[in-house]
């Protein structure tokens, strides 16, 4: 009989390490606010929130997380659910359960200033940082607006990185939020699900799975990675396109430079617009085609100088599809006055 309880025990342990290893803890994030009229609450519910919208918009997304059975097993969901944690169960999916909650990132309201990306960039890095050892992956649901900008600064400012983190494009969350945004996050669900490691940052919409610092908006609702190809789909992946482990220690550098300027090669540029661009402590010089500019006497001045100076000058074409070339005759000046090919980054990349 003891040989027999010992065995029972040995097999319960198994099947609750099996469990374990079928779950995969997700942290998903969400900024913004909804209008209260269109959500009201209770005086109860608005109880100890100065924020109202704050507390609206908690309650909204986990009840419109709740509602969705494609990322929500509400049964599973209902029998372990703990108000104080509040863990959402997803569906069984390639014999993995998501376990996720939910974290509004942006909990004082939207930032009225003109450094509000830095501040959301900032928080969000730092939020993945400090749980970082107590998730499995992090899902960020984020305006179209400002995506690819986000995906590229977090890939860059996240060291040694060795968890995925997707970005997934949600326009602002409300009564009324339409079947793209939902799809994004159902894909973002499923994609997590399988039993790939992915230590990076990507972008999923429309069904592909992307690179983050790679993507680029071609339209209103599509995002696309015009110098990469996609790492896959939701449900197939090229895993010798998938990062290797880093081997170091994850850190976050929040320490942007904001001294940047843009300077966009047009034929109507003035020396003027220029010189004050190159003031700045870097610069992204948008470029004709491959990488060429107009090899004016002023415009080679200026560059050199401001390269002399420390100044970074970064070329990138204007181009979504294509890489800056050093090829050209026309383009061979810059690189010997400093300035620094871009190859195929996108603007968004480089800035």
């Amino acid at each position: 009989k003891m040989k027999r309880a010992i065995l029972v025990c040995l097999l319960f342990g198994l099947v609750l390490a099996d469990r374990a290893e079928r779950e995969k803890k997700v942290l998903v994030f969400f900024e913004g606010n909804v209008d209260t009229d269109q959500f009201p609450l209770s005086q109860e519910e608005r109880f100890g929130y100065e924020d109202k919208n704050e507390r609206a918009m908690s309650l909204y997304m986990e009840k419109f997380c709740h509602s969705q059975t494609s990322i929500c097993d509400k049964d599973y969901t209902n029998a372990l659910w703990n108000e104080a944690e509040k863990w959402i169960y997803s569906p069984p999916m390639n014999d993995v359960r998501i376990k996720f909650r939910l974290h509004n990132f942006n909990e004082t309201g939207v930032v009225d200033t003109m450094e509000e990306h830095f501040i959301i960039e900032s928080s969000l890095a730092d939020n993945i940082e400090r749980n970082y050892h107590d998730y499995d992956a992090f899902l960020v649901l984020f305006s179209e607006g400002e995506l690819t900008y986000m995906a590229s600064q977090l890939s860059f400012t996240m060291e040694n990185l060795n968890k995925t983190v997707i970005l997934a494009p949600a326009i602002k969350i409300s009564p009324k939020t339409n079947g793209r945004s939902l799809g994004n996050i159902i894909q973002a669900i499923e994609l997590l699900a399988q039993n790939i490691h992915i230590p990076e940052v990507l972008v999923v919409s429309n069904g592909n799975v992307m690179r983050g610092n790679r993507v680029y908006r071609k339209a209103s609702y599509k995002f696309i990675s015009p110098n990469l190809p996609s790492l896959g789909n939701k449900t197939e992946l090229n895993e010798s396109m998938i990062l290797p482990s880093p081997k170091g220690d994850f850190m976050t550098f929040n320490k942007m430079w904001k001294n940047l300027s843009v300077v966009d090669i047009h034929p109507f540029l003035k020396s003027k617009e220029v010189q004050l661009a190159l003031s700045s402590k870097g610069v992204i010089l948008r470029a004709y085609g491959s990488g060429t500019v107009p090899q004016h006497a002023e415009l080679k001045r200026l560059i050199g100088k401001a390269c002399r100076s420390g100044t970074i000058v970064v070329i990138v074409s204007q181009c979504p599809n294509g890489k800056v070339m050093k090829d050209y005759a026309a383009a061979q000046f810059l690189y010997k006055l400093g300035a620094i090919s871009g190859h195929s980054m996108t603007f968004e990349t480089a800035l």
